[in-house]
Protein backbone atom coordinates (compact mmCIF):
# COMPACT_ATOMS: atom_id res chain seq x y z
CA UNK A 1 0.00 0.00 0.00
CA UNK A 2 2.89 2.38 0.71
CA UNK A 3 4.39 2.38 -2.80
CA UNK A 4 1.66 4.62 -4.21
CA UNK A 5 2.52 8.02 -5.71
CA UNK A 6 0.71 11.25 -4.93
CA UNK A 7 1.05 13.63 -7.88
CA UNK A 8 0.81 17.29 -6.84
CA UNK A 9 1.26 19.08 -10.16
CA UNK A 10 2.15 18.49 -13.80
CA UNK A 11 4.92 20.28 -15.68
CA UNK A 12 3.90 22.05 -18.87
CA UNK A 13 5.73 20.51 -21.88
CA UNK A 14 7.22 23.86 -22.91
CA UNK A 15 8.61 24.41 -19.41
CA UNK A 16 10.07 20.89 -19.48
CA UNK A 17 11.78 21.54 -22.82
CA UNK A 18 13.02 25.08 -22.18
CA UNK A 19 13.74 25.08 -18.44
CA UNK A 20 13.64 21.70 -16.70
CA UNK A 21 15.70 19.55 -19.08
CA UNK A 22 18.46 22.19 -19.49
CA UNK A 23 18.63 22.47 -15.70
CA UNK A 24 18.94 18.69 -15.34
CA UNK A 25 21.75 18.56 -17.92
CA UNK A 26 23.56 21.46 -16.25
CA UNK A 27 23.31 19.81 -12.82
CA UNK A 28 24.57 16.49 -14.19
CA UNK A 29 27.58 18.24 -15.74
CA UNK A 30 28.30 20.30 -12.63
CA UNK A 31 27.61 17.82 -9.82
CA UNK A 32 27.97 14.46 -11.56
CA UNK A 33 25.55 11.60 -12.16
CA UNK A 34 23.70 9.92 -9.34
CA UNK A 35 23.13 6.87 -11.53
CA UNK A 36 24.24 6.05 -15.07
CA UNK A 37 21.19 3.80 -15.46
CA UNK A 38 18.83 6.59 -14.43
CA UNK A 39 20.61 9.09 -16.69
CA UNK A 40 20.32 6.73 -19.66
CA UNK A 41 16.60 6.26 -18.94
CA UNK A 42 16.15 10.03 -18.78
CA UNK A 43 17.88 10.55 -22.13
CA UNK A 44 15.92 7.72 -23.74
CA UNK A 45 12.47 8.70 -22.44
CA UNK A 46 12.55 12.49 -21.86
CA UNK A 47 10.22 13.06 -24.84
CA UNK A 48 8.54 9.63 -24.86
CA UNK A 49 5.02 9.40 -26.24
CA UNK A 50 2.23 9.29 -23.63
CA UNK A 51 4.66 10.34 -20.91
CA UNK A 52 4.33 13.31 -18.56
CA UNK A 53 6.47 15.07 -15.97
CA UNK A 54 5.17 15.55 -12.42
CA UNK A 55 6.08 16.94 -9.03
CA UNK A 56 5.06 14.28 -6.52
CA UNK A 57 4.57 14.42 -2.77
CA UNK A 58 6.83 12.65 -0.29
CA UNK A 59 7.03 8.91 -0.78
CA UNK A 60 6.05 6.72 2.17
CA UNK A 61 8.75 4.22 1.17
CA UNK A 62 11.57 4.06 -1.38
CA UNK A 63 10.01 3.46 -4.81
CA UNK A 64 12.22 2.13 -7.64
CA UNK A 65 12.13 3.50 -11.17
CA UNK A 66 10.17 1.09 -13.35
CA UNK A 67 7.40 0.83 -10.73
CA UNK A 68 4.10 0.03 -12.44
CA UNK A 69 0.63 1.03 -11.32
CA UNK A 70 -2.75 -0.34 -12.34
CA UNK A 71 -5.11 2.38 -11.10
CA UNK A 72 -5.53 6.14 -10.83
CA UNK A 73 -7.70 8.26 -8.51
CA UNK A 74 -8.56 11.91 -7.91
CA UNK A 75 -7.93 13.43 -4.48
CA UNK A 76 -9.52 16.65 -3.22
CA UNK A 77 -8.41 18.24 0.06
CA UNK A 78 -5.99 15.31 0.49
CA UNK A 79 -8.83 12.76 0.42
CA UNK A 80 -9.30 10.22 -2.38
CA UNK A 81 -12.73 10.46 -3.98
CA UNK A 82 -13.94 6.81 -4.02
CA UNK A 83 -15.96 7.14 -7.23
CA UNK A 84 -12.93 8.49 -9.11
CA UNK A 85 -10.86 5.28 -9.00
CA UNK A 86 -10.22 4.00 -12.52
CA UNK A 87 -8.11 1.24 -13.99
CA UNK A 88 -5.13 2.91 -15.67
CA UNK A 89 -1.83 1.23 -16.43
CA UNK A 90 1.21 3.44 -15.89
CA UNK A 91 4.95 3.03 -15.34
CA UNK A 92 7.58 5.31 -13.84
CA UNK A 93 10.27 5.87 -16.47
CA UNK A 94 12.56 7.90 -14.24
CA UNK A 95 12.67 9.74 -10.93
CA UNK A 96 14.51 13.01 -10.30
CA UNK A 97 15.79 14.62 -7.13
CA UNK A 98 14.21 17.93 -6.19
CA UNK A 99 17.52 19.41 -4.95
CA UNK A 100 20.06 19.81 -7.75
CA UNK A 101 17.59 18.04 -10.00
CA UNK A 102 19.17 14.93 -11.52
CA UNK A 103 17.95 11.48 -12.62
CA UNK A 104 17.66 8.98 -9.77
CA UNK A 105 17.03 5.24 -9.51
CA UNK A 106 14.28 5.73 -6.94
CA UNK A 107 11.92 8.09 -5.17
CA UNK A 108 13.42 8.44 -1.71
CA UNK A 109 11.20 7.94 1.32
CA UNK A 110 10.15 11.23 2.89
CA UNK A 111 11.09 13.43 -0.08
CA UNK A 112 9.12 15.60 -2.50
CA UNK A 113 10.62 14.85 -5.92
CA UNK A 114 9.96 14.75 -9.65
CA UNK A 115 8.87 11.89 -11.85
CA UNK A 116 8.53 11.06 -15.54
CA UNK A 117 5.63 8.66 -15.98
CA UNK A 118 4.29 6.79 -19.01
CA UNK A 119 0.57 6.06 -19.32
CA UNK A 120 -0.93 3.31 -21.46
CA UNK A 121 -3.82 5.55 -22.45
CA UNK A 122 -2.84 8.76 -24.19
CA UNK A 123 -3.73 11.22 -21.42
CA UNK A 124 -5.91 10.06 -18.52
CA UNK A 125 -8.75 12.58 -18.08
CA UNK A 126 -8.13 12.77 -14.32
CA UNK A 127 -4.80 14.49 -14.97
CA UNK A 128 -6.75 17.61 -15.95
CA UNK A 129 -7.42 18.19 -12.22
CA UNK A 130 -3.74 18.88 -11.56
CA UNK A 131 -2.23 22.34 -11.38
CA UNK A 132 0.24 23.04 -14.19
CA UNK A 133 3.80 24.20 -13.59
CA UNK A 134 4.75 26.82 -16.17
CA UNK A 135 7.52 28.72 -14.36
CA UNK A 136 10.15 28.24 -11.69
CA UNK A 137 8.51 29.31 -8.44
CA UNK A 138 7.38 27.65 -5.17
CA UNK A 139 4.65 25.08 -5.75
CA UNK A 140 1.23 26.45 -4.84
CA UNK A 141 -1.88 24.26 -5.15
CA UNK A 142 -4.60 26.07 -3.19
CA UNK A 143 -7.39 23.81 -4.44
CA UNK A 144 -5.50 20.69 -3.25
CA UNK A 145 -6.53 18.73 -6.34
CA UNK A 146 -4.11 15.82 -6.55
CA UNK A 147 -3.80 12.46 -8.29
CA UNK A 148 -2.95 9.09 -6.74
CA UNK A 149 -1.35 6.21 -8.63
CA UNK A 150 -1.42 2.74 -7.09
CA UNK A 151 -3.16 -0.60 -7.16
CA UNK A 152 -6.95 -0.57 -7.02
CA UNK A 153 -6.88 -2.52 -3.77
CA UNK A 154 -4.20 -0.26 -2.33
CA UNK A 155 -6.11 2.92 -3.18
CA UNK A 156 -9.24 1.58 -1.48
CA UNK A 157 -7.15 0.74 1.59
CA UNK A 158 -5.88 4.32 1.54
CA UNK A 159 -9.46 5.58 1.50
CA UNK A 160 -10.21 3.54 4.63
CA UNK A 161 -7.05 4.82 6.28
CA UNK A 162 -7.91 8.44 5.37
CA UNK A 163 -11.36 8.00 6.91
CA UNK A 164 -9.71 6.63 10.03
CA UNK A 165 -7.41 9.68 10.19
CA UNK A 166 -10.37 12.06 9.87
CA UNK A 167 -12.26 10.26 12.63
CA UNK A 168 -9.13 10.20 14.82
CA UNK A 169 -8.60 13.94 14.31
CA UNK A 170 -12.19 14.59 15.39
CA UNK A 171 -11.67 12.40 18.45
CA UNK A 172 -8.50 14.26 19.43
CA UNK A 173 -10.25 17.59 18.93
CA UNK A 174 -13.12 16.43 21.16
CA UNK A 175 -10.60 15.43 23.84
CA UNK A 176 -9.04 18.88 23.70
CA UNK A 177 -5.77 17.79 22.08
CA UNK A 178 -4.30 20.67 20.09
CA UNK A 179 -1.16 19.26 18.49
CA UNK A 180 1.62 16.68 18.87
CA UNK A 181 3.42 18.56 21.63
CA UNK A 182 0.19 18.87 23.62
CA UNK A 183 -0.55 15.18 23.05
CA UNK A 184 2.80 14.09 24.50
CA UNK A 185 2.24 16.33 27.52
CA UNK A 186 -0.74 14.18 28.53
CA UNK A 187 -0.48 11.54 31.28
CA UNK A 188 0.61 8.13 30.00
CA UNK A 189 -2.74 6.61 31.02
CA UNK A 190 -4.58 9.10 28.80
CA UNK A 191 -2.22 8.48 25.88
CA UNK A 192 -2.83 4.73 26.16
CA UNK A 193 -6.57 5.29 26.37
CA UNK A 194 -6.44 7.41 23.20
CA UNK A 195 -4.64 4.59 21.38
CA UNK A 196 -7.34 2.14 22.39
CA UNK A 197 -10.14 4.54 21.42
CA UNK A 198 -8.58 5.00 17.97
CA UNK A 199 -8.26 1.23 17.57
CA UNK A 200 -11.92 0.70 18.43
CA UNK A 201 -13.09 3.69 16.41
CA UNK A 202 -11.36 2.55 13.22
CA UNK A 203 -13.18 -0.78 13.35
CA UNK A 204 -16.53 0.95 13.87
CA UNK A 205 -16.22 3.94 11.52
CA UNK A 206 -13.85 2.94 8.72
CA UNK A 207 -15.52 -0.08 7.13
CA UNK A 208 -14.07 -2.57 9.61
CA UNK A 209 -10.54 -1.36 8.91
CA UNK A 210 -8.48 -3.14 11.62
CA UNK A 211 -4.94 -1.74 11.60
CA UNK A 212 -1.95 -3.19 13.44
CA UNK A 213 -0.01 -1.26 16.09
CA UNK A 214 2.30 0.43 13.55
CA UNK A 215 -0.64 1.64 11.51
CA UNK A 216 -2.41 2.88 14.65
CA UNK A 217 0.67 5.07 15.22
CA UNK A 218 0.50 6.29 11.60
CA UNK A 219 -3.18 7.15 11.97
CA UNK A 220 -2.56 8.93 15.28
CA UNK A 221 0.29 11.10 14.01
CA UNK A 222 -1.47 11.79 10.71
CA UNK A 223 -4.46 12.96 12.76
CA UNK A 224 -2.21 15.21 14.87
CA UNK A 225 -0.72 16.64 11.66
CA UNK A 226 -4.21 17.23 10.31
CA UNK A 227 -5.13 19.16 13.47
CA UNK A 228 -2.03 21.32 13.11
CA UNK A 229 -2.60 21.82 9.37
CA UNK A 230 -6.23 22.84 9.91
CA UNK A 231 -5.31 25.28 12.67
CA UNK A 232 -2.50 26.76 10.57
CA UNK A 233 -4.78 27.21 7.57
CA UNK A 234 -7.25 29.10 9.74
CA UNK A 235 -4.47 31.34 11.04
CA UNK A 236 -2.72 32.05 7.75
CA UNK A 237 -5.21 31.16 5.04
CA UNK A 238 -2.33 29.34 3.37
CA UNK A 239 -2.35 25.88 1.82
CA UNK A 240 0.17 23.36 3.17
CA UNK A 241 1.43 20.44 1.09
Amino acid sequence: MKNHLLLLAQFHPLFVKQELIPEILKNCAQFGLLSQTAYDAFQKHKFAENSFWFHHSYAETDIPAGQEYEAIAYSKNRKIQPDSIRKCHSRVLCFFTAFRTRPSDLAMQGHHELSLIWFEQESPPLLSHLSEITEAKPLDTPEQNYIYLGSETGLRQLIRKQRAVIAAAELLKTLGIRDEEHFHAQPSEKIQAIHEMIRKMTAEQAEQYAPDNDTIEEILYSALSELWRTAHRKETGKNLQ
